[in-house]
């Protein structure tokens, strides 16, 4: 028809059996009045083998994503939802179909505005992954991640969310507290029964720990951490006698001693109690002073952790 052909992809074999993949075009050629035909072939073995290796790959990850328990949801940046996994779609009883193209917060929130501190907005904002414990009106809760999804230019043209439902957690959590709590009140049973200003003073300490730390804006674990460990700084003294603890006079040098070991026998009795917060160290430690004077160890300055440096304040005052 002396017209050329469009690249067309073959499977062809050698004279010695193994096979060939080529991308074949031809061009019709005028020589001295007569039409002659230019074929080119071009080897694409190696790229068909990378787009099946691709394709796989694509498979792959569709297949994981699947199977994925975790929520997995493509935002653009008016947070209309562009694609969703099937965890994310059960998790509203919906195909991809019924919710693309809806906002994210009132497919899963039931809401018609933006969730407060909203990690997708936060990602598009500092251009970084960030993460937000949230709650939905069914009272369960969920650790919510957002990735800043960004083109070949560098421009932020969505996000990828990841929500994993850590109500379970949550509980077990709340559970683990509880029982913490409970632990510390026994402890401060004992203390009342062999000592009731000891059990007093730790309370107050306990007070005066808390307020410093939230006028230093430490974050709540760190708070927590101090009020656990001031509500119990001075359970090694359970170890001294309590004629030496209310006497009324000066003490011995071996009496001193005795007093001045209650910080290592606190460590002692708590140090394979399994807290979430490093407790022991700090009753260890809500003794030792910035110049070395302090015991059991005469640490000074950074050596010492903040959260016994607090106690150690309030327990002066």
């Amino acid at each position: 028809k002396g017209l050329p052909t469009e690249p067309q992809e073959f499977n062809l074999n050698r004279k010695e059996g193994t096979s060939i993949d080529v991308e074949i075009s031809t061009y019709p050629i005028r020589i001295n009045n007569k039409i002659y035909v230019l074929g080119i072939a071009r080897d694409i073995t190696k790229r068909k083998q990378l787009e099946k290796g691709l394709k796989q790959s694509e498979k792959e990850k569709e297949i994981v994503l699947a199977i994925s328990p975790v929520h997995i949801v493509y935002h653009d940046l008016e947070h209309n939802i562009v694609w969703a996994n099937k965890a994310a779609c059960d998790s509203v009883g919906k195909s991809l179909k019924e919710i693309k193209g809806k906002k994210c917060y009132q497919v899963w929130a039931k809401r018609d505005t933006i969730c407060r501190e909203c990690p997708i907005d936060r990602a598009w904002k500092t251009a970084k992954m960030e993460r937000e414990e949230m709650r939905t009106p069914d009272n369960r809760y969920w650790m919510v991640t957002g990735v800043p999804f960004v083109n070949e230019e560098g421009k932020i043209i969505g996000a990828v969310e990841s929500t994993m439902d850590i109500t379970d957690l949550k509980i077990t959590y709340q559970n683990l507290e509880k029982t913490i709590n409970a632990t510390i009140e026994t402890i401060s049973r004992i203390m009342d029964t062999r000592d009731l200003y000891t059990a007093g003073h730790q309370v107050r300490v306990s007070k005066l720990a808390i307020a410093i730390a939230k006028e230093m804006k430490l974050p709540s674990n760190k708070i927590e951490t101090i009020r656990i460990a001031s509500l119990i700084h001075d359970i090694g003294k359970i170890g001294i006698p309590s004629e030496i603890l209310t006497k009324p006079g000066k003490l011995t040098d071996i009496e001193l001693s005795l007093i001045r070991s209650h910080s290592k026998t606190g460590y002692d009795i708590v140090k394979d109690i399994e807290f979430p917060y490093h407790i022991a160290p700090i009753i260890l430690q809500h003794h030792e002073r910035n110049d070395g004077s302090g015991y059991p160890n005469g640490l000074k300055s950074d050596e010492i952790l903040l959260e016994a440096k607090i106690i150690a304040v309030a327990d002066v005052v």
